[in-house]
């Protein structure tokens, strides 16, 4: 998914989610802010954010769809593994999510698979990750 594909209220709210995930360790390391600040510029919501509403998780309702439910957990996996390491805290609000979601779990295994690749081998995600 792109920018354009999202609404502006979707865009913030991955960007927070990717903020709670980059915080979900209770430390936040270059690599992991350096993805969070590059979410936020590529979203263009840069500055659009108050800082009261990183306090808030955003309404998952903002995400109707397997396709958007699919690519904010893309993104928070690669917040959590920006690092190296994902973290037992940062592995439970990805898992909170997914079930939340209710995605099959073929879909959350190749999500996994896809996430866990080396960043310049994976394929696009949406060739990767079928859904449903």
């Amino acid at each position: 998914m792109t920018p354009t594909d999202l609404t502006l209220d979707q865009c913030k709210a991955i960007a927070i989610f990717a903020f709670h995930m980059m915080v979900a360790d209770h430390k936040a390391v270059q690599a992991e802010i350096r993805r969070v600040d590059w979410l936020e510029k590529h979203l263009g919501v840069e500055g659009k954010i108050a800082p009261a509403e990183y306090f808030a998780e955003p309404d998952i309702a903002l995400f109707p769809d397997s396709r958007s439910r699919v690519a904010l957990l893309a993104e928070l996996y690669q917040v959590a593994l920006a690092d190296g390491y994902e973290h037992p805290d940062e592995h439970a609000l990805l898992k909170r999510l997914i079930k939340a979601f209710l995605l099959p779990s073929i879909t959350m295994s190749a999500l996994n698979d896809w996430a866990h690749r080396p960043a310049d081998s994976r394929p696009p995600l949406f060739e990767a990750v079928p859904l449903r």
